[in-house]
């Protein structure tokens, strides 16, 4: 690379490197699929920007977009069973729109995106290991415009892999310590009021979950909830009485 590339990349360099920090800070995958999206919209050569993540059942979900018109498409294309962001997410692979026009592949999808404007588009599918989790999506008003390499594209896609996986993990993280506080609470209460020990309020807890096919954590929120004393009465209710 010579002197003056170099000096041409480096500001980019930078932004991704910006970019890195603020997706490693950010509390949670809503906050960094909506980063994602809206540096691709800054920095990349597209007009929008969308990501779809896997949901619990394994299917794709709208997780973020900068334009009503992306979750139109989004929409449009779970609803007719094709399209080129299911097929990124489906087979793993990138799938390039060069034109829209000549995208006959998907004929029902292909008619909804004719009439929104946007004439090129790029897929990517977001992995966690050997899995797809989610698919980053861009758009552009120009046909052709996401060359074939997409090598900016491709070390977005990474970052989002990256930080989408750590925040995650951390939601499933706090989400697990929250579930053991609320189990050690129902069990305390247990306790108390039942004089069991530990083990045997754990066991009637977990009892109670799998007879009336509960999770645990449900059952734990029924007994603290139902161990809260009523709201008090408010002043103007105690006059009226």
């Amino acid at each position: 690379m010579s002197r003056d590339e170099e000096q041409r990349s480096s500001p980019a360099a930078q932004r991704f490197a910006d970019l890195r920090l603020q997706l490693h800070a950010l509390p949670g995958v809503a906050e960094t699929v909506e980063a994602v999206v809206a540096f691709a919209v800054a920095e990349l050569d597209s007009v929008q920007a969308g990501v779809v993540l896997a949901d619990d059942a394994g299917r794709p979900a709208p997780a973020a977009v900068t334009d009503p018109v992306v979750l139109e498409l989004y929409r449009a294309q779970l609803k007719a069973g094709e399209g080129p962001m299911l097929t990124a997410f489906t087979e793993g692979e990138t799938v390039r729109v060069p034109d829209v026009a000549t995208a006959t592949t998907w004929p029902v999808w292909q008619g909804a995106a004719l009439s929104t404007g946007l004439r090129s588009m790029l897929h990517i599918p977001l992995r966690a290991g050997d899995l797809v989790v989610g698919v980053l999506s861009l758009y552009s008003t120009k046909t052709d415009a996401f060359s074939t390499d997409a090598a900016s594209e491709s070390v977005l896609a990474t970052y989002a892999e990256i930080a989408v996986d750590d925040a995650q993990a951390e939601q499933e993280l706090v989400k697990r310590v929250k579930s053991e506080q609320l189990l050690g609470t129902a069990t305390g209460i247990l306790m108390e009021r039942h004089d069991l020990t530990s083990s045997a309020a754990d066991a009637v807890l977990h009892q109670y979950a799998e007879e009336t096919d509960t999770s645990p954590r449900d059952v734990a929120e029924e007994i603290i909830s139902a161990s809260e004393p009523p709201a008090e009465a408010s002043e103007e209710d105690e006059l009226s009485n």
